[in-house]
């Protein structure tokens, strides 16, 4: 790639950041300027949420310290992670680090390095397994850890199922799905 090649992708990805933590990009003959309004917006939130005093404005942002906000892992199995990047987005809003994987070896070879609080999996993959194996694999690792099912239609079948197994739930609303997420993982 050439160096123009390469100075547009590294402005692209920069550029996709800021989107991201729904700041803005102001690139002018003085240089590039960024303000990261959304991220700053969102620690406010958190400090209002928890009760914290004060504003939290751009020189105020160093003393809100991941020890005042809630923190939790998340290990979230899903061979289409792509399909739940909005959801995960919410989560990582609200403190939670999401931990993403494919396959239930991949997932279960680190559920002890991991340790997550809470795991959230897919049922059905286009590999020769699904979700319920997991259920069974982590319920005899871990019997107590919080599982979620979060699939594209929920029957009744699959809802007797997943109880009987010993998932916490499972939902194919995304807001009700992130609502029982910080139900588990912060309780009031």
């Amino acid at each position: 790639m050439e160096l123009t090649g390469w100075i547009l992708f590294f402005a692209f990805v920069f550029t996709a950041i800021v989107a991201l933590v729904g700041g803005k990009l102001t690139i002018g003959p003085k240089g590039i300027s960024m303000d990261t309004k959304g991220v700053i917006d969102a620690i406010r939130k958190a400090r209002e949420e928890k009760g914290i005093e004060g504003d939290a404005d751009s020189e105020d942002v160093a003393p809100v310290s991941s020890q005042k906000l809630p923190t939790a892992t998340v290990l979230w199995v899903d061979d289409s992670t792509e399909n739940n990047i909005y959801e995960r987005l919410a989560l990582a809003k609200m403190g939670v680090h999401v931990e993403c994987y494919t396959t239930n070896d991949l997932a279960l070879s680190v559920l002890e390095l991991v340790d997550p609080n809470l795991v959230v999996s897919d049922i059905s993959r286009s590999l020769d397994e699904n979700g319920w194996e997991l259920l069974t694999s982590v319920r005899e690792k871990k019997p107590d850890l919080p599982f979620i099912f979060y699939t594209g239609s929920v029957s009744d079948d699959r809802a007797r199922k997943a109880t009987e197994g010993g998932a916490t739930g499972i939902f194919s609303d995304p807001a009700d799905l992130v609502r029982a997420i910080a139900s588990q993982l912060f309780p009031t």
